[in-house]
């Protein structure tokens, strides 16, 4: 598997940093243990854009079979998600975000928040 981290350099209080790095992991986590099933290789892409206007929105997209297929293994009854669903959502609630999740060639799950308050970091 593939991972591109293409991340601008942004210096962040830590209760942004935190469930951002908690997020971008689950996430990660998530892709690789069931997006990829019966396949050799995938790519997952993580971005993230600071707009001091419109605020930040952290996208972690996947290549694989995508969440909603019945042969991802689900872990509550509902079938919606798992428990690792559960706690990207509650990252996004701490990060006072907004999370949509699109099954199109994958997986795509964008977290919107207010924007990042930390200063650039040097180069």
């Amino acid at each position: 598997q593939t991972c591109a981290l293409p991340i601008s350099a942004v210096m962040t209080p830590a209760d942004q940093a935190f469930p951002i790095a908690l997020l971008v992991t689950e996430a990660v986590t998530n892709a690789l243990k069931h997006a990829f099933l019966g396949r050799d290789n995938g790519a997952i892409r993580v971005t993230l854009r600071n707009d001091p206007e419109a605020g930040a929105e952290l996208t972690i997209r996947d290549n694989g079979i995508g969440m909603d297929t019945e042969a991802r293994p689900r872990t509550k009854a509902s079938g919606s998600g798992g428990i690792g669903y559960s706690l990207i959502e509650g990252f996004a609630r701490q990060l006072r975000g907004t999370i949509e999740t699109s099954v199109s060639d994958g997986t795509c799950v964008t977290v919107r928040f207010p924007h990042l308050s930390g200063r650039k970091a040097a180069p």
